[in-house]
């Protein structure tokens, strides 16, 4: 007679007693308050030590203060830090616009996430992007492209301004394809484009998009650039655009204007053109930064 096969042994549940309990779960806290600010404006010499000279007496957070440097090691006029108390924080906060040496100082709330978010997006914007000016009003799209002959750059983004009746502001815009195309479109600065020289100037592609939505005024057909163009000399060889537009910080400089003065074989004079908004604003810039110092030189400004 054949054996029954076994059969499989059925698990017995334990008590209910010996089933641990489900872990209460508790609301998920909203963390420590933050108390972290946004800074614009910075001197782009400034340092940690200036940031708690200009924050005298109020309590921050350890190692908290960041100074921002974009991807060429530049400084970028922004940082950030924190503070340890809310009474100081809001008393932080009413520090916004004033001076830091001759500059302004914007104090701006940001939360800490928003804070990391900004420092890694200034660390990784690349200059990859153009923006030419000082070039004909009746400028062509053709021309601009023949004036970069053997620069990579993405065709459909090269665009000439033109205003909101569809007159040429004498810029354009475009983007480059890579660090090498970038240098090449650099070293056109001050060429001839139809007769005029070009004022080329790298910018990231934010900027850029700026610059496309609100194109930067041009001088009035007819109107000299004397009124407005102004030679800066005696600044440091090493003087960069950034330097020379934290120096007219709160005066209407011309975006883009800037043009650092190179000799014959290609090495810095210390000596720039930089052009205005109109004559009055010129005119105040020279009256009141004449001799001030960028470094340890004292910049010398004259009307053009």
């Amino acid at each position: 007679m054949p054996t029954m096969p076994t059969l499989p042994t059925i698990p017995v549940p334990p008590p209910v007693s010996s089933i641990p309990p489900v872990p209460t779960v508790t609301p998920l806290s909203q963390g420590p308050p933050e108390f972290c600010v946004f800074l614009k404006g910075l001197p782009y010499e400034a340092d940690k030590t200036q940031v708690k000279d200009f924050f005298k007496n109020l309590a921050i957070v350890e190692d908290s203060i960041y100074i921002a440097y974009g991807p060429n090691g530049r400084a970028t006029g922004e940082g950030f830090l924190e503070f340890k108390t809310e009474q100081d924080y809001k008393t932080a906060l009413g520090a916004h616009m004033q001076y830091m040496g001759t500059r302004f100082i914007q104090v701006h709330p940001i939360s800490r996430k928003g804070m990391l978010e900004k420092i890694d997006t200034i660390r990784k914007l690349p200059r990859n992007c153009a923006h030419i000016t000082n070039i004909p009003y009746n400028i062509s799209k053709k021309d601009v492209r023949a004036f970069l002959e053997g620069v990579g750059l993405y065709e459909d983004t090269l665009k000439v301004l033109t205003d909101s009746q569809g007159n040429g502001l004498g810029q354009a815009i475009f983007q480059l394809r890579t660090e090498e195309d970038a240098r090449k479109a650099e070293r056109l600065h001050r060429q001839k484009l139809n007769g005029r020289d070009a004022f080329v100037h790298l910018v990231t592609f934010e900027q850029m998009k700026e610059i496309e939505r609100n194109p930067p005024p041009q001088n009035k057909r007819g109107q000299p650039d004397s009124l407005r163009n102004q030679p800066l000399q005696n600044m440091p060889f090493t003087v960069t655009v950034d330097e020379i537009m934290d120096f007219f910080y709160g005066y209407q400089v011309l975006p883009g204007s800037v043009c650092l003065q190179f000799s014959e074989k290609g090495l810095p004079t210390g000596e720039a053109m930089v052009a205005f908004q109109n004559h009055e604003e010129a005119t105040a810039a020279v009256m009141d930064l004449n001799d001030r110092p960028i470094g340890a030189r004292k910049v010398k400004i004259s009307l053009g």
